[in-house]
């Protein structure tokens, strides 16, 4: 997926995202009942459509826990030496 087309998920609120997840959901059952009657089905497409869902979904929670992503969690390397040299003083 592009950036461009992550970035625009990340800008819509939590209910435009539900939306589109449950959009999506309803697409891929609908895919699943026609390869079921009539033998034709998403094929490859449904995959791109459950690793969207799972994006979505993802960007639902991590809103909910208060937007943190990628960079901006992980602690940064001196962040990281300051506190194990602290716990080595610690236990002297």
């Amino acid at each position: 997926m592009k950036r461009s087309a992550k970035t625009e998920l990340r800008a819509k609120s939590v209910d435009d995202l539900q939306k589109q997840s449950l959009e999506l959901r309803e697409q891929l059952f609908k895919g699943r009942m026609t390869t079921a009657i009539e033998g034709k089905g998403l094929g490859g497409k449904a995959r791109t459509i459950r690793r969207q869902i799972a994006r979505i979904e993802t960007f639902i929670n991590q809103s909910r826990q208060g937007g943190a992503t990628g960079a901006a969690a992980k602690p940064t390397a001196a962040k990281a030496a300051a506190t194990k040299s602290s716990s080595k003083k610690a236990k002297v």
